[in-house]
């Protein structure tokens, strides 16, 4: 019976191609076997894990010692490591040990080993540019900050949206008067003790402080060599630092002033406005801005207070707001004019001009401060019989112009916007911008100052 059972076993091992059952029960323990047995036990049994692996043959442990299938898991390999030549599966190439396609790897684009630089994508095995080329590097002009909109074009620290810079935060602190050059910002801070900073166009963690324990610094100017700015008090100093340097609590004092504000500066001479308080006292005075003049600077007009004022850069005119009532544009040679200098806006202008700056073709423009205000601009030779409307606002406050564009902020709006030189479409540069104050310019930004900060956009 013994011997009956024992073949049909067999028989069926067989069937299932699986000779190491039959192993395993000719060698059981207590039954016959002898030198079978034996042999088989030195064999090793292959237990029932072995007969349920489909994937491994022969003797030995859970079928540890068993070749593996073919593929390595569809890589081609043995046993699941690093590929071969020729291994590979679905038309991939064996780069480095991994199967790769080389007609869409930017790392093997093509043939092993060979990248795709400067942003290419790897398209039908070539290094291709979705976007655009510019120079050596492929940029998406909708997005890239180094390429926004236009090869070459640089957001400084922006963002770069639907082909657009964005304005950043340069620097987060109290700010009021700005003015720029090619590298820096430099700001004013109107506190009691306050500062003249500075910081780079690329934006700063921590400004560098120009000048500290200043009274009220007010406004702000630079030829490039030199920061200029003035103290807002009764017996306010006009300063000078070198840029990039720190002038601890004084700069070079060129001269002293009657609560001196709004200041320019041009090839010779610097220049500022003052509130006296009292009619027909000096407001506006010129100061050479190397040797200085003490107390006794240069009164180019006297009768009014002033706001606003702008000198051209060849030490030939200045220009200067006064108003309301009532509301003017002063020109005079930087030299002097007596006493007299000319109005250039038609008699009976009834604005309320403020912040003034120079730019376009031979113009200057200036803002109404006041609800519903005007940006308004003429020739500098004079407006004639009307001034020229720019735009309109609701509060108009500070303002900057270049060649093509006048770019004002607008407090009541907490927006930063522009326009063409001539009039025309109004575009905001930033919206939510806070509390606005004053604006400068120059090639690559424009910045602006506010309660909390100051902010740029790259033109």
């Amino acid at each position: 019976m013994r011997s009956v059972l024992i073949a049909s076993l067999a028989l069926l091992a067989a069937a299932a191609g699986c000779t190491a059952i039959l192993g395993d029960f000719s060698t059981g323990p207590g039954g016959d076997g002898g030198a079978d047995a034996t042999a088989d036990q030195a064999a090793g049994e292959a237990g029932p894990d072995v007969a349920s692996s489909g994937s491994s043959s022969g003797g030995g442990t859970d079928g540890s010692s068993g070749s593996s299938g073919s593929d390595g898991g569809g890589d081609g390999s043995s046993g699941g490591g690093p590929c071969t030549p020729g291994s590979c599966s679905g038309g991939r190439s064996c780069c480095a040990g991994a199967c790769v396609d080389t007609s869409n790897d930017p790392n093997n684009c093509g043939s092993c080993a060979q990248v795709c630089p400067n942003g290419l994508s790897c398209q039908n095995g070539s290094c291709t540019c979705l976007y655009s080329m510019c120079g050596t590097s492929c940029a998406n002009l909708q997005t890239d900050p180094q390429n926004c909109g236009a090869c070459g074009h640089g957001c400084l620290g922006g963002a770069c949206v639907a082909g657009q810079c964005q304005p950043y935060v340069l620097v987060k602190t109290t700010a009021l008067g700005i003015a720029m050059d090619s590298a820096n910002v430099y700001f004013t801070d109107n506190n009691t003790p306050g500062n003249v900073m500075a910081c780079p166009l690329g934006g700063c963690t921590t400004p560098t402080t120009i000048a500290s324990q200043q009274y009220k610094p007010w406004g702000v100017a630079s030829d490039g060599a030199f920061v200029y700015w003035t103290e807002d008090n009764g017996t306010g100093r006009i300063q000078k630092c070198a840029v990039g340097a720190s002038c601890g609590t004084q700069g070079t004092v060129l001269a002293s002033s009657i609560d001196p504000e709004g200041i320019a500066v041009d090839g010779n001479d610097v220049y500022w406005v003052s509130n006296p308080g009292t009619n027909g006292q000096p407001y506006v005075f010129a100061c050479n801005k190397v040797a200085g003049c003490g107390g006794n600077p240069t009164a180019l007009a006297s009768g009014y207070s002033g706001s606003g004022i702008a000198a051209t850069t060849s030490g030939g005119q200045v220009y200067w707001t006064i108003g309301p009532n009532p509301g003017a544009v002063f020109e005079c040679s930087g030299g002097g004019c007596g006493g007299a200098p000319t109005s250039i806006t038609p008699g009976g202008y009834a604005g309320s001009p403020y912040a003034i700056a120079l730019g376009g073709n031979n113009q200057v423009f200036w803002t109404n401060a006041e609800s519903n205000g005007q940006v308004n601009g003429c020739p500098l030779a004079g407006c004639g019989t009307s001034v020229q409307l720019i735009a309109t606002g609701t509060y108009p406050f500070g303002i900057a112009a270049d060649l093509a564009y006048v770019y004002w902020t607008d407090q009541m709006a907490q927006a930063v916007m522009k326009s063409p030189v001539g009039g025309g479409a109004t575009t905001a540069l930033a919206t939510n911008a806070g509390e606005v104050w004053f604006i400068a310019q120059t090639t690559m930004a424009v910045c602006w100052t506010n309660v909390s900060s100051v902010t740029c956009v790259a033109k």
